[in-house]
């Protein structure tokens, strides 16, 4: 057992998750919200998070965002989600949250011009 423990807030990039682990050998790391503990990352999530195929990952964002009455357009490139559509500060923020919720996805940004 360490004596210094390392830990991550909820809101923590996975990219930056994955580098903290790498930088200091830990193979996993206590997620904290308020102080307290919420879960627990580790190596093999990282890696199976980000083992699957942008195509996948791309069909299951436009799916949950069609189900959710959003008409917005996704790409995705070695996990990070490319969003076209909301140009509202608050709906980017549920595009966010709604995004971030698909298994391998490690970004969101944001494009407000549509080629139509």
């Amino acid at each position: 057992m360490s004596t210094h423990l390392l830990t991550v807030p909820s809101d923590t990039d996975l990219a930056r998750a994955a580098d903290l682990m790498t930088s200091t050998a830990v193979k996993s790391l206590p997620v904290v919200d308020r102080g307290q503990v919420v879960g627990v990352i580790s190596r093999r999530d990282i890696i199976r998070l980000l083992s699957r195929e942008d195509p996948r990952i791309e069909a299951e964002i436009d799916e949950l965002l069609r189900q959710a009455g959003m008409d917005w357009l996704v790409e995705v490139t070695d996990g990070v989600a490319v969003v076209e559509g909301p140009a509202d500060e608050r709906e980017r923020e549920l595009a966010r949250v709604l995004v971030c919720t698909v298994p391998g996805v490690v970004g969101v940004h944001f494009s407000s011009t549509r080629n139509v």
